[in-house]
């Protein structure tokens, strides 16, 4: 989370799609894998690069296009990185190419278990901060403190209606 865009639910849904970082030996193996990388079509001499091949995780994808907007929005290499690449590439290709550089910097702080070099800590603190307030706001999920929250009543009637 100490990464610029993203926050908790996007870092769970990049774990939970990564799954074990050691499965990939390099950054070129994640982002192949998340499916960043453009096709490459060869033939003898001839090497022509196209549209990035998709394959993989489409949650991946989507949730590291979506960090990489946000993360644009800040000051910091992935802004510099964006505005470098959208005057050669356009606004799409530079958001995907932030998104790939995104996937190779994650795949660093994962396997070196690091914090983010250039990260802002008062950025960081806001969003756990966040995460803590939202945690705190969900209803319990345990079985029994639901059933004892109903009240008599609703119990009784429910316990009428099974059986």
């Amino acid at each position: 989370m100490t990464l610029p865009g993203l926050d908790f639910y996007s870092a769970q849904v990049i774990l939970e799609e990564i799954g074990d970082i050691t499965r990939f030996p390099t950054e070129r193996h994640l982002s192949s894998y998340a499916g960043l990388v453009p096709r490459v079509m060869q033939s003898g001499n001839t090497l022509r690069m196209g549209r990035i091949h998709k394959q993989g995780p489409r949650a991946l994808r989507w949730i590291l296009t979506t960090c990489a907007h946000a993360a644009v929005k800040a000051p910091g290499k992935f802004q510099r990185l964006f505005r470098r690449w959208e005057k050669r590439l356009g606004k799409g290709k530079a958001i995907v190419a932030v998104a790939h550089r995104m996937i190779e910097v994650i795949f660093a702080l994962l396997a070196r278990n690091e914090a983010y070099s250039e990260e802002r800590a008062e950025k960081t603190h806001a969003k756990i901060v966040r995460m803590r307030s939202r945690a705190r706001a969900l209803p319990a999920r345990d079985p029994e403190t639901r059933w004892n929250a109903l009240g008599a009543e609703a119990q009784q009637v429910l316990r009428g209606a099974r059986g």
